[in-house]
């Protein structure tokens, strides 16, 4: 049906996310590797090296999420929702991170950067953005909750 295609949609986008994401993880590490500053690679700077440790946090936060949206054999409406919303916040990160390590390089033609950032911006806004995501998440549980009587009923019983 009709839901059942825009949480299959949202689960799909999930997953497309964090594919993005790991390419982008990819490319930045490679460039901190690769680019030299002040004499050494620009991965030697610790406060670099905290920049990538967040945001290979975030790219394996998404890989979670986009499975949680697959994890069954039907595209269940609150999995969906936890993966599209984890993933799309974990995207602001990865896209940040990306293009604040490679500088101004990776806004030009003369690299893919821009092209990946600009697919994952597009994917946290298709079917619904993270605030969208939020906001049916939380209806989801409420109504769940008022039919098991109570929040902590729902969330031990919700997956």
């Amino acid at each position: 049906g009709e839901a059942l295609s825009s949480h299959a949609s949202a689960a799909l986008a999930s997953a497309r996310i964090a594919g993005a994401g790991e390419r982008l993880l990819e490319m930045t590490i490679a460039h901190a590797t690769t680019r030299t500053q002040f004499g050494r690679p620009l991965g030697a700077f610790q406060a670099v090296q905290h920049q990538l440790a967040v945001m290979a946090e975030e790219v394996a936060a998404a890989r979670l999420a986009a499975g949680i949206g697959f994890g069954g054999v039907d595209f269940a409406a609150r999995r969906s929702a936890i993966a599209k919303l984890r993933c799309s916040e974990a995207a602001d990160v990865i896209a940040a991170t990306a293009h604040q390590l490679h500088g101004a390089i990776g806004a030009t033609a003369d690299h893919d950067l821009h092209l990946w950032t600009t697919e994952l911006r597009r994917l946290q806004r298709l079917h619904g953005s993270a605030a969208d995501w939020a906001a049916r998440l939380g209806h989801m549980m409420a109504t769940s909750a008022e039919q098991a009587g109570g929040v902590g009923r729902s969330l031990i019983d919700g997956f």
